[in-house]
């Protein structure tokens, strides 16, 4: 049985940020799509990470494929025996960077867990 985990609509973005904490729960394979719509700007970049949270409080990137610069889908799988063979843990993120001058990308993006 799985879980949507983040449903993030399609949404004009224009300066870095994050989903906030997502719990997972025993929830431990995660599958991450993203898909950009839109890229403007001079030189724009979106970097995109799923982090997870650590014992000790802080947020460790599991996942940052190769920056975003043009309109285009992102997929991974998350977990053991997965494309990225992390584990994360109950409480993760999606969080993005943009870099460039002026930088605006729209994205949407969903994480589903089993």
């Amino acid at each position: 049985m799985g879980a949507t985990i983040l449903s993030q609509p399609s949404t004009v973005t224009t300066t870095s940020g994050s989903s906030g904490p997502l719990q997972t729960g025993p929830l431990y394979t995660l599958a991450v799509d993203v898909n950009v719509t839109a890229a403007s700007g001079t030189s724009p970049t979106l970097a995109l990470f799923v982090d997870r949270l650590g014992a000790d409080g802080n947020w460790y990137a599991i996942w940052s494929p190769t920056a975003v610069t043009a309109v285009g889908t992102l997929s991974t799988s998350i977990g053991p025996g997965c494309a990225v063979a992390e584990v994360p843990t109950d409480n993760i993120r999606l969080r993005w960077v943009l870099g460039g001058t002026t930088p605006s990308f729209t994205f949407s993006a969903s994480i589903l867990a089993r």
